[in-house]
């Protein structure tokens, strides 16, 4: 690696995101608030989970980027990829290695900030860079996620290979339990978690089960495929942060909540298939990850906790839609996590669905918790309504809860097979 003494001009900088939001007068100011460096083949210009406050632009060369799950992606100096910032989440979420000598221009990320807060807002931008410099940094999170997503530059979260090979081997009619025990196979660490699984309190036999195909075989395979998808989330949560890793732990703690409650609840009304309802609360909150990833490069959030919860209020739904659309999930999982916290969200005239489950499951996470967001009385949300045709009220469901005690347990044990 070696610094190049040269600087960019205005009319280079100009070419790249966000930079072509400042006027001709910050760009000659920001000229010297830049450097320039240069890179050999083969060298490394960023590491995985390194954090360093800086945002690199790629001026010339080739570069290969490579996530923690193995996934790959090159760019190339001068292409729309180029343009933006390479893999500017902080922690990185990528190692960057050089593939043909590459130059960088490197601005530390709190003189880009602020540059960026003072740059006029031109009429003629287009609509995405418009609502970004107006609310910041609520609409600078939601824009840099929808562009990182359309460049192919969002690797995180995603879901790991087995459970998207078993959601899309399922579409064939012909898909069978020796089919579902290969692809488990194919992951050690899971197929140990479905084994153990199968041999929970919830599932067991007359005899414990001692192979994938017998455990399989026992729970079947939908639930099987659900519980694939459970322990997969887990990955999910467990996303590496900084200052921000509490948050992550007590949303992780929130989800699983909601998630043992939603399933004894779906139980105890037979309306909704109980590992449905188990993975839905999981996923409720899936959206406020990616928040959370953005989140750690804006200052202003890591130290504002009251600003942080507008911005997850305000992100976590549109987020979330957009993550389970992307790995194909079906319209009433989606449903269920945009629904999760209107409280006049109204199903219908039948008893409750998955989403009232999820909704009354939230507010049963909640009782007693120091920190919980407000929200109208039991009897004032739609979704408690429904419970009535199930034969339960407010306070018999919190009753019943108690009673199935045991059960809770269980179903959280189940799923903590994934920490």
């Amino acid at each position: 690696m070696a610094d190049a003494p040269n600087l960019l001009t205005a009319k280079i900088l100009k070419k790249f995101t966000p930079l072509n939001r400042l006027n001709d007068k910050q760009l000659i100011l920001l000229a010297s608030h830049h450097e320039i460096k240069r890179y050999k083949k083969k060298a490394m210009v960023i590491e995985l989970d390194s954090s360093d406050n800086k945002e690199y632009f790629l001026v010339q060369g080739k570069l290969l980027l490579t996530a923690s799950d193995g996934k790959q992606n090159e760019i190339e100096g001068g292409t729309p990829a180029a343009m933006r910032p390479i893999a500017h989440l902080q922690p990185r979420q990528y190692n960057v290695k050089v593939l043909e000598a590459a130059i960088f221009l490197i601005i530390d990320w709190a003189v880009l900030a602020q540059f960026v807060r003072e740059a006029p807002k031109d009429s003629s931008d287009v609509l995405e860079v418009q609502t970004a410099v107006s609310n910041e940094p609520t609409e600078l999170i939601r824009s840099n996620f929808y562009q990182d997503l359309s460049n192919n530059q969002f690797n995180l979260p995603s879901i790991p290979v087995v459970a998207n090979h078993i959601r899309e081997a399922m579409t064939d009619e012909g898909f069978s339990t020796q089919d579902m025990t290969r692809l488990i196979s194919a992951d050690p660490a899971m197929m140990v978690k479905v084994i153990s699984a199968s041999n929970s309190p919830i599932y067991r036999g007359t005899s414990a089960i001692e192979t994938c195909t017998d455990a399989v075989v026992r729970m079947g395979l939908a639930t099987t495929k659900q519980l694939v998808d459970i322990y997969a989330l887990r990955e999910l949560f467990g996303s590496k942060l900084g200052k921000l890793q509490s948050r992550m732990q007590a949303l992780w703690e929130h989800s699983q909540s909601v998630a043992v409650i939603a399933h004894t609840l779906a139980k105890l009304t037979g309306t909704v298939n109980p590992e449905q309802a188990l993975l839905a609360g999981l996923t409720h909150d899936v959206g406020v990850i990616p928040v959370l990833l953005y989140a750690e490069g804006y200052a202003e959030l890591i130290h504002d906790t009251a600003l942080l919860d507008n911005v997850v209020d305000e992100l976590r739904a549109d987020m979330g839609k957009t993550m389970l659309t992307k790995w194909g999930w079906s319209d009433v999982m989606i449903d269920a996590l945009v629904n999760a916290e209107n409280w006049q969200y109204d199903s219908g005239s039948g008893g409750p669905n998955l989403t009232d489950i999820v909704i009354i499951a939230q507010v049963h996470a909640w009782l007693g918790a120091k920190d919980k967001p407000a929200h109208p009385p039991m009897g004032a949300i739609m979704a408690f309504s429904k419970l009535e045709k199930a034969g339960l009220t407010p306070e018999k469901s919190i009753a019943m809860l108690v009673e199935a005690k045991e059960q809770v347990e269980e179903v959280r044990r189940l799923v903590a097979v994934s920490a």
